[in-house]
């Protein structure tokens, strides 16, 4: 069971018997720029996300775009929080397929976080404001 609201740990908080037979839950920080090895984790978060992409067939270029300068503004429109960056990816999608194309491009990500930005989703649109400029490595 995996949530990301505090509303989630209330069940286990009032059933006793639910906290014994439950793994206790483990609260993650988003991950930060200025540390390498955030960067890293995320860029191989992403990574596993675009392989996959890929392999079935929704994206021909999803894996070249981890060796671009994609991930830097993607990390920062995602605070940090995988879950936010595969988010912000799905909308991506849908605006590559509303385009009738089979490759993802940057005008994609912009219009993904256009639309995150007026459902509060994300809160800056790094690819709008051309935020570039930080390297993330991703195993390839």
């Amino acid at each position: 069971f995996v949530a990301g609201t505090d509303n989630a740990n209330e069940p286990f908080r009032a059933n006793g018997q639910l906290m014994r037979r439950a793994v206790s839950s483990v609260d993650l920080r988003p991950l930060k720029r200025d540390r390498k090895q955030d960067r890293e984790w995320f860029g191989k978060g992403l990574g596993e996300y675009f392989t996959t992409m890929k392999r079935l067939g929704i994206a021909s270029n999803a894996t070249s775009l981890l060796f671009g300068e994609l991930l830097s503004p993607l990390m920062e429109a995602s605070g940090g929080v995988i879950g936010n960056g595969c988010k912000i990816v799905s909308h991506a999608v849908y605006e590559m397929a509303l385009a009738g194309r089979t490759e993802l491009k940057e005008e994609d990500f912009r219009a993904a976080c256009d639309n995150l930005l007026l459902h509060a989703s994300i809160v800056s649109n790094p690819f709008t404001t051309g935020a570039r400029g930080m390297k993330i490595a991703v195993a390839a």
